[in-house]
């Protein structure tokens, strides 16, 4: 049957690359495997600035905690 997935890649200033995968299950809307995969995408890339350089920059912080609250 046919289905749909969404890869996201981002390369940081450094060239380092994040990376994530949301593939839909039935039913799902296309914007929601989007929002899904955004969410994993900036949730990975705020990992390794917690437990890697502990750095954060404001405007990804603000940019991931508006993600949080429109799903």
């Amino acid at each position: 049957s046919p289905g749909y997935a969404i890869s996201l890649v981002a390369e940081s200033t450094t060239g380092a690359l994040y990376g994530a995968d949301v593939a839909a299950e039935k039913g799902s809307l296309p914007e929601d495997i989007g929002e899904e995969a955004a969410k994993l995408l900036f949730e990975e890339i705020l990992q390794v600035s917690i437990y890697g350089t502990g750095i954060l920059l404001k405007e990804y912080r603000w940019v991931y905690n508006e993600l949080l609250l429109e799903i």
